[in-house]
Formats: structure tokens, C-alpha cells, sequence
């Protein structure tokens, strides 16, 4: 599955700091049309750190020229990602037995302007991967 995600976009790990030591919560695709962002342990669910990816996955895709998200599927149970779509501007545009579908601009809201960091020079892949482990270190 991660060389599939890797074929189709820009796969990386989510990591969060435990014990002096960064660990795999999750992971997330960065690429245009419904980007898949998974919280594998439950912990770390619900407190921020799929939002902060997916902001981060905004800059990127920005950065690399798209003008939109399309696609955004979110099962109808997860009430969370729906309102975290929705805080960040994104718009539902449909619905199937089990999913929500978004459509956002990759325009954020002023205040939700933290993916800036890619808007000044491509960051290389490895880079990437450590600037997403330092902002769900925070977390």
C-alpha cells in the first residue's frame, strides 16, 4: 500500500515526539485529488494533528502549482474531519452511502496561513518529513 500512495502522489509518515523519540502515528498523501491523511493510534486522534497535516499538505500541493483539492472523501461517522474540511474552507459537493465529498480551494483563511513555509522554495522530501514531525511534536 505505501508504494502504491507513493506512486500516485508524495507519501510520508506522521510522527509525533513520545519519550525523546520520534514514533509513526499515521501517514498522509500529498497529491490533489483526495488526499488520504490516517491517524492509526487513537491518542493522537482528535487533537489537532490532522489538521496540521493537512494544512501542511495545502502549502505543498501549493507550492507545486495545483489551485485545488478535488474529491476529499471523509466517512460520514467522522464528524471531526468533516468540521476540520469545513473550518478550512473547504465545501461539501456530494455524498455516497458511506462519505462526505470535499472541494477546497488551496487559498486557506488568513488565520490558517501556517503552510507559508512552502510557498518560498520547494523543500526537499526528507525535509518534509522533518518539518511534519516537528509541527506534531507540538501537538
Amino acid at each position: 500500500m505505501c508504494r502504491y500512495l507513493d506512486g500516485v502522489g508524495e507519501m510520508y509518515f506522521i510522527q509525533v515526539l513520545e519519550n525523546g523519540e520520534y514514533i509513526s502515528v499515521g501517514d498522509v498523501t500529498v497529491k490533489p485529488e483526495n488526499p488520504p491523511i490516517a491517524i492509526w493510534v487513537e491518542k493522537y486522534r482528535g487533537v489537532g494533528i490532522g489538521a496540521k497535516v493537512m494544512k501542511t499538505v495545502i502549502g505543498r500541493l501549493s507550492s507545486l502549482g495545483y489551485k485545488k483539492i478535488t474529491g476529499s472523501t471523509v466517512y460520514k461517522w467522522n464528524v471531526a474531519s468533516q468540521k476540520m474540511h469545513e473550518r478550512l474552507g473547504f465545501t461539501r459537493v456530494g455524498e455516497n452511502d458511506k462519505d462526505y465529498i470535499y472541494e477546497g480551494s488551496l487559498k486557506m483563511p488568513q488565520e490558517n496561513a501556517k503552510a507559508e513555509l512552502f510557498e518560498r522554495t520547494p523543500i526537499p522530501k526528507a525535509v518534509l518529513r522533518r518539518l511534519i514531525k516537528k509541527a506534531e511534536a507540538t501537538v
